[in-house]
């Protein structure tokens, strides 16, 4: 599967290096970014114009790449391909690279041509043309952004993947999926009025997402596929059945269940809905479970020390240990696809909710954004592991990286988004 997600509406429930070789430096207070000039695209301006802005952004998210303002270029003319701009101009204004291009219109679709090259040497980087629909340009965007990534520094695409996140719409909540950027979004799980969906998970494939929905009258976990499309109640014990979180092998899942009295334990079920194991029995509430990439281990919340804090698990032995001893609250927490961190939401002394992330050995503990204006909850890595997308107390999501830089909102309008859950990349 390449491309091309179908959004459908589906009511349920109604019945590494080149020439010169680049480091990215990484300081006390964060990465020292790439300094990109792109003069405007040639072309049609209704279409160029839209493209050169989904660039902009997505630059933006990059976490590696500054976009110097073309207001500081000696040429304000746009710019179809690198012969046409003097590379000087730009190593002047300390430009590492420079990426032109233009639109070529026929009926109802668009060639797009981009170029990015270093300016220091004016060797092409990559050199990309696809062609688009004039109503969706984004995947084109997109999958150049991801070779540029790879091509400039040697980093994993995150744009060619997708978040999928809850949507409040009046009295309902819905289940709402867009492009890494916030790109082509729209809702692909919609129920009755009045119904909610939570706890959105991706399968390490891509191709489903378990969720949990009071559509009938419980909290019940479902799972959606992708392709062919099919919805299917998973898991439906009278009381909970919710957190999911997806083995990163194998066809099964962690969820919460609350079936054998008042306790919430953690089990592992498969995707035919048979209980395989039980993985926790505590008399507090166990929840929010996320596997270790190589699934040796398991990182959870529990409240069995008297507040909510993380523990994590090693599956083989069934030992576990706190992590956690700062803040009054810790929860939510998730791996980062390389293991090498772990990212919670933290409830500090001043009773405000932060991202946090830690290492599986309990050390190095940091808030993202101890100052922030904005509360912070469900954090989810991207595919890359370099970048955190999480929702915010203005009922957007928002992206950062793991050094606190200033974060990227990619959602906007109307309605209230919570619990994104960043998925694999789509190739």
């Amino acid at each position: 599967m390449k491309r091309g997600l179908p959004f459908l509406f589906v009511f349920l429930f109604c019945t590494q290096a080149f020439t010169q070789e680049i480091h990215i430096v990484v300081q006390a207070e964060g990465v020292k970014k790439m300094k990109v000039a792109m003069p405007f695209l040639s072309g049609a301006s209704d279409f160029a114009g839209p493209t050169w802005a989904l660039l902009k952004k997505d630059l933006e998210i990059s976490g590696v790449f500054d976009l110097i303002d073309p207001k500081g270029y000696v040429s304000q003319a746009p710019a179809g391909s690198i012969q046409e701009v003097n590379l000087k101009d730009y190593a002047l204004i300390g430009a590492d690279f420079i990426i032109t291009g233009s639109i070529a219109r026929a009926g109802n679709n668009a060639t797009i041509r981009l170029e990015a090259a270093e300016v220091s040497t004016g060797k092409i980087v990559t050199a990309y043309s696809r062609q688009v629909s004039m109503s969706a340009p984004y995947g084109g965007v997109h999958d150049f952004m991801d070779r540029f990534l790879k091509d400039s520094l040697g980093l994993g695409g995150i744009f060619s993947s997708r978040i999928v996140s809850v949507l409040r719409t009046g009295n309902s909540k819905v289940l709402y999926i867009s492009w890494s950027d916030g790109t082509g979004g729209q809702p692909i799980i919609k129920g009755r009025p009045g119904d909610i969906v939570l706890s959105p998970a991706w399968s390490p494939d891509g191709k489903k997402i378990a969720f949990v929905s009071y559509a009938r009258n419980n909290p019940d976990l479902w799972l959606y596929q992708i392709f062919p499309l099919s919805v299917t109640r998973l898991s439906s014990f009278k009381g909970l059945n919710s957190a999911p979180a997806f083995y990163p092998f194998g066809q099964k899942l962690a969820l919460t269940l609350s079936k054998d009295g008042s306790n919430q334990d953690i089990y592992e079920m498969d995707l035919s809905g048979k209980i395989l194991k039980r993985l926790t029995n505590s008399w507090g509430i166990d929840t929010s479970a996320c596997y270790s990439p190589d699934g040796k281990s398991m990182v959870y919340c529990s409240d069995k020390g008297g507040n909510p804090q993380i523990y994590i698990m090693d599956l083989a032995s069934g030992r576990d240990q706190r992590l956690t001893f700062e803040g009054k609250k810790n929860t939510e927490p998730v791996f980062s696809p390389k293991g090498d961190l772990i990212a919670f939401t933290q409830e500090g002394d001043n009773g405000l909710f932060r991202i946090a992330v830690i290492r599986p050995d309990g050390s190095g503990m940091k808030a993202l954004h101890p100052n922030a204006s904005l509360e912070e909850e469900s954090p989810s890595f991207s595919p890359d592991g370099r970048l955190i997308a999480y929702a915010a107390s203005d009922g957007n999501i928002y992206l950062t990286d793991l050094f606190g830089s200033m974060p990227v909102k990619i959602t906007n309008g109307g309605g209230k988004y919570t619990q994104p859950c960043w998925g694999p990349l789509l190739w």
